[in-house]
């Protein structure tokens, strides 16, 4: 049997986060998920920020109390692309990704979650 999997969007792709922003994905239950994957990719202009965005990976049991799985560093160089992935296990109920911290310029972000439904 061939697993199935499906790609959901937390950051749709090209979204901005604005010079001092936060941009917080949509959460995705996963709690009938067999885990998966998030990427994260985020993208400097022209004019790279003064400090780099920051791609938290969130968990929640509830939906409303969240902890930070991990933490993605952007960098500060003109027109970089930074992508990231990290491995999600069967154990969260849901997950998310939130970018913040870069200063002076805004930084093109998008974040999925690649869920694996069936085995």
């Amino acid at each position: 049997m061939a697993a199935t999997k499906t790609l959901s969007t937390l950051i749709a792709a090209a979204t901005s986060n604005t010079a001092g922003g936060t941009t917080t994905g949509t959460a995705k239950n996963t709690s009938t998920a067999y885990g998966g994957a998030i990427t994260v990719k985020l993208t400097n202009g022209a004019t790279a920020p003064t400090v780099a965005a920051q791609a938290h990976v969130l968990v929640s049991g509830d939906n409303t109390n969240w902890k930070t799985l991990c933490t993605f560093y952007g960098d500060t160089t003109n027109n970089s692309v930074n992508e990231f992935a990290v491995d999600i296990n069967p154990g969260y109920q849901y997950v998310n990704v939130k970018v913040d911290s870069n200063t002076v310029q805004a930084v093109t972000c998008e974040a999925f979650f690649h869920e694996l439904t069936t085995v």
